[in-house]
């Protein structure tokens, strides 16, 4: 998950590159239901070129709160892979909630291109 709210890599990895890095180009080669946050960074971008700055300021933000819901994900799986009580169930319900937005972020990208 940690790799999730990193910075988009639009090519392949150096040998100075950190883990991170290299586990984000790795999912992002892998393609998963749940979309890569700069993914959907560069979506927005690109739809809301002609639109109102509003536009592309709420859409920027919920992208934002994709990347620290993914954040959030990724804390709470380290407490669950530690055995803390109670933690894989906070687990699930962030990545319930982490699904929700991207869902929410796929209506508005659909709202702008108006399909």
């Amino acid at each position: 998950m940690r790799s999730s709210s990193l910075n988009c890599y639009a090519y392949d990895s150096a040998a100075a590159d950190s883990i991170e890095a290299r586990a984000s180009l790795f999912q992002q080669s892998l393609g998963a239901r749940a979309a890569d946050p700069c993914t959907w960074r560069i979506v927005i971008r690109n739809v809301t070129t002609l639109e109102p700055p509003g536009k592309r300021e709420a859409g920027m933000g919920m992208a934002e709160e994709l990347v620290r819901s993914y954040q959030l994900l990724d804390a709470l799986l380290g407490e669950a892979a530690d055995g803390r009580p109670g933690a894989l169930d906070r687990a699930r319900a962030q990545a319930e909630q982490t699904l929700r937005i991207e869902r929410d972020i796929e209506g508005f990208v659909r709202g702008v291109l108006k399909v």
